[in-house]
C-alpha cells in the first residue's frame, strides 16, 4: 500500500506523466490519500485565484480516486474541463 502525499496528488492533477505512470503501474487499489492530504489540497484550492474551478477539480480528483470508481490518472485528466496552473 502506498500513501500519496499532497505533492503526488498535485502532480497527478497537473499531468506529471512520471507520477501518473507510477500510480498506474502500482494500481489504484494499492494507493490512498490521507485526510491531511485532502485538507491540504482543499486549502490550496481555496487560497488560489480560481477557487471555484480548483475546488471542482479537487472534488473530481477525489471522486475518481475513490474505491467505488475505477481510477486512472489519465482518465481523470481527460475528463477535467479546466486545466489548473499553479498560482505564482
Amino acid at each position: 500500500m502506498y500513501l500519496l502525499d499532497t505533492n503526488h496528488c498535485s502532480s497527478i492533477i497537473f499531468g506529471n506523466l512520471t507520477v501518473i505512470t507510477k500510480v498506474e503501474s502500482i494500481g489504484i487499489s494499492n494507493v490512498a490519500i490521507s485526510a491531511i492530504t485532502e485538507g491540504e489540497l482543499l486549502y490550496m484550492a481555496e487560497n488560489s485565484t480560481s477557487v471555484v474551478d480548483n475546488l471542482a477539480i479537487i472534488e473530481e480528483f477525489k471522486d475518481y480516486s475513490s474505491s467505488s470508481n475505477p481510477f486512472s490518472p489519465r482518465n481523470f485528466l481527460s475528463n477535467v474541463a479546466v486545466v489548473v496552473q499553479p498560482d505564482c
